[in-house]
């Protein structure tokens, strides 16, 4: 937020930009039959535990529809996970992704590695 309201203001020369050491690297989940047909409203399981403070959940195609988080769309949610390598960064996400369980849930288990 700081660096979009520098910007608006025409002010980034005087914003002091931090970077971290490491990766970040995102798994989506999709619905079934993504990207091709695919059916919604399936219950979201999972959402509740803790990520840690390595990940972050986003979601995408999702609804709350009677206090329960439902699909509503091809790509559901994403998980992204900080590491020192891709390696690592991409495996957290993949461990984090394994606790969130929906009918049809899919996602690659590839992505990443090809940047060994």
């Amino acid at each position: 937020v700081e660096l979009l309201t520098a910007a608006a203001n025409q002010q980034l020369d005087k914003i002091k930009i931090k970077e971290l050491p490491g990766y970040a690297c995102t798994v989506v989940a999709v619905s079934g039959g993504y990207p091709g047909d695919y059916k919604k409203g399936y219950k979201i399981e999972g959402l509740k535990n803790d990520l840690g403070l390595d990940s972050m959940l986003f979601h995408a195609g999702t609804i709350m529809e009677n206090e329960h988080v439902i699909t509503n769309g091809g790509r559901v949610l994403c998980i992204t996970s900080y590491g020192d390598t891709v390696n690592e960064a991409v495996e957290k996400s993949l461990i984090e992704l394994e606790n969130i369980t929906y009918t049809g849930k899919s996602y690659r288990s590839d992505i990443g590695f090809e940047f060994q």
